[in-house]
């Protein structure tokens, strides 16, 4: 999941858009009211990282205050703490494609946890810097991180061992995902570059560059053949993986 930066409410909220449908959301955004249907309280410091359970049922957040929690969607209650690194926050998060684990950026390292009993399973270590993005591959085996160290690095989920580093980047790698078919990963920097690498050789694809500040955001289009990049330079921008051409 992707690092948010600047977030500075302690809650999470959920909105919903009342009686409007979607083309008349996208035509008249700014006459748009939304209400929160659901506010989870109770964290003591900055939720940075948010994710929805694959089911929909539960909502994960991670936070400054060193701790991910997972809520219940239907009644806004706490259903675990996980406590992560005392010496830091949980900076990102992410969920298993079943369900049933917890991934969290904290300190130099990621961290796994069992959604039923709230144990951590396992660590990843390897990063010599903060972990700011983690994500788990699409048949949840791999698990990925990027760090303020500049490298990527990609774990068996089940054992802990590390697969492969990828490491181009010139500073921090701030955002980090796994493509639909889980055959390619795609990193943002502060370099202010987005880069496609192969999971299975480690090698780098394609350089995406054109942003002109930090990329702290990146996604696969559902097909793969898109992705899209936000930048700190207020712009977000869809390349076609196949050519490099920013659309």
């Amino acid at each position: 999941m992707n690092r948010m930066q600047g977030v500075f409410a302690v809650v999470v909220v959920v909105f919903a858009v009342l009686g409007i449908t979607s083309r008349a959301f996208v035509a008249h955004a700014a006459d748009v009211v939304t209400e929160p249907i659901m506010t989870f309280s109770g964290h003591t410091g900055s939720v940075v990282s948010v994710a929805f359970s694959p089911d929909g049922t539960k909502v994960l957040t991670g936070s400054h205050d060193s701790t991910a929690r997972l809520w219940d969607v239907a009644t806004g209650g706490q259903i675990r703490i996980l406590s992560g690194s005392p010496h830091d926050g949980v900076r990102s998060v992410a969920l298993s494609p079943d369900g049933t684990k917890v991934l969290g950026g904290t300190d130099d390292t990621a961290w796994l946890w069992d959604v039923a009993t709230g144990d951590q399973i396992r660590t990843f270590s390897g990063h010599i810097d903060p972990v700011s993005s983690v994500a788990f591959s699409p048949d949840g085996t791999t698990v990925l991180a990027g760090s303020a160290d500049g490298t990527v690095r990609l774990w068996d989920a089940a054992t802990g061992d590390q697969i492969r580093i990828l490491s181009a980047h010139a500073s921090g790698a701030e955002s980090v995902a796994f493509s639909p078919d889980g055959t390619k990963v795609l990193t943002g920097s502060t370099d202010y570059t987005a880069r496609l690498w192969d999971v299975a050789t480690g090698d780098q694809i394609l350089t995406f560059s054109g942003h002109i500040d930090t990329v702290y955001s990146v996604a696969f289009s559902p097909d793969g053949t898109t992705v899209l990049t936000g930048s700190r330079d207020r712009t977000a921008r869809l390349w076609n993986t196949s050519t490099v051409e920013h659309i």
